[in-house]
């Protein structure tokens, strides 16, 4: 295993937005990683910027696969506080669409990078600011980034 001695993106997050170069070379990173795992059938379920580690060069890797699908499942259907990264189609999804769970997530992170702050609380009709999403509101959605 690769020595990650650049830290967890959380603590870059920590900082603020990240500029539009950056996000794109993080989020290129977290795309390709995620390809390939996804190619071998292996599906993270857990994506957060603590999951992601960056090397001494910035370059950005997954890490964390220490939950079991079957586990996460478990949480997922016992949970009502899943967190921001979390699709709220988690507790329900067909094995087929476990692809779409992780490219929330990393939607989700990427969003975190480029404005500084999560778009919700929780992936849940509970939160305004999911609903507002869903329901295609997007002026108000995106008013308060701004």
């Amino acid at each position: 295993m690769d020595f990650m001695g650049g830290g967890q993106l959380l603590d870059y997050l920590a900082k603020g937005k990240m500029s539009p170069n950056i996000c794109r070379y993080y989020f290129k990173d977290m795309l390709k990683g995620l390809h390939h795992m996804h190619s071998l059938n292996i599906y993270h379920l857990d994506l957060t910027p603590g999951n992601m580690l960056l090397d001494s060069k910035g370059n950005l890797k997954i890490s964390d696969f220490g939950t079991s699908k079957k586990e996460l499942r478990a949480i997922y259907k016992n949970s009502d506080t899943l967190g921001p990264y979390i699709a709220p189609e988690s507790s329900f999804c067909l094995p087929e669409h476990e692809p779409l769970l992780d490219l929330f997530s990393a939607a989700v992170i990427l969003f975190n990078m480029m404005t500084g702050s999560s778009p919700f609380s929780l992936a849940s009709n509970g939160d305004n600011n999911y609903k507002r999403l869903i329901q295609f509101r997007n002026d108000e959605f995106w008013a308060q980034f701004e």
